[in-house]
């Protein structure tokens, strides 16, 4: 569970006003940039801590990075980990995906992390624990089938909302729609093709619909237009869930 971490870890999550930015093409039709800084921690999701020329979109602070520590990614057109990059940003920890695959990586790349002081660690392994005592507590009528690969933007929104933050507000979370922010990747490939692999491998419907339940769960769960928009777009999807989607979107 999250009470295993370092403290210095849980004291920028526990009771604090948390966001995770997604790095969404989407996001840099906003100028959200401010916004975002003002929250008390900044969590980003893989290539994502590289902002240099959209601050004023997306924010300038990484707090946080969730990665799978993946080396390069060639069908999405990504690099591996630019350890000196992320160590500047001032970030410390890295959380990745608890499977093993994940956790090689993080065997294979102690010495890049540990020249840059960085330090990797897993999420929790029973990841969906809190949020089935949510769901339990508030009486919802859901089953939460865990048969599936879990985006690494999902776990993290499990992961910290487990961590019991203040609020936790989600920007950009458009499950792969409008593609990848400027800096993320080295080489241009076509955002549908990126959306349709991703779909086979982690099922977008059933990320969106683990998002849903967070946000039926969790009162102190907020999302930006993007997210709104996004998970909206769902073929099965309550009168009362579309409400309480549109209730916690910011403005």
């Amino acid at each position: 569970m999250w009470t295993d971490y370092p403290e210095d870890l849980t004291q920028i999550i526990h009771n604090k006003n948390v966001c995770i930015v997604f790095p969404s093409k989407a996001m840099e039709s906003y100028e959200l940039g401010k916004k975002i800084d003002n929250f008390d921690t900044v969590a980003r999701i893989g290539n994502g801590f590289k902002v240099d020329g959209i601050e004023k979109h997306i924010g300038s602070r990484t707090d946080l990075l969730f990665h799978s520590l993946r080396k390069k990614v060639e069908w999405q057109g990504i690099e591996q980990l630019d350890f000196k990059y992320l160590a500047k940003t001032g970030t410390k920890y890295i959380l990745y995906k608890n499977i093993q695959q994940n956790r090689l990586r993080k065997i294979r790349q102690k010495n890049a992390l540990r020249a840059n002081n960085l330090i990797a660690l897993p999420c929790p392994k029973h990841i969906l624990i809190h949020l089935r005592q949510k769901i339990k507590e508030k009486k919802i009528d859901r089953k939460i089938n865990v048969k599936f690969n879990m985006l690494q933007g999902v776990c993290a929104i499990t992961t910290i909302l487990g961590m019991e933050p203040k609020s936790l507000c989600l920007f950009g979370k458009d499950f792969y729609s409008t593609g990848h922010q400027k800096n993320y990747k080295t080489k241009d490939i076509c955002p549908q093709l990126i959306k349709q692999r991703t779909n086979r491998a982690h099922n977008l419907n059933k990320m969106k619909m683990l998002t849903t339940i967070c946000i039926e769960a969790y009162d102190n769960l907020f999302i930006d237009e993007i997210t709104k928009n996004a998970l909206l777009n769902q073929k099965k999807i309550s009168t009362k869930m579309i409400s309480k989607i549109i209730n916690q979107t910011i403005k």
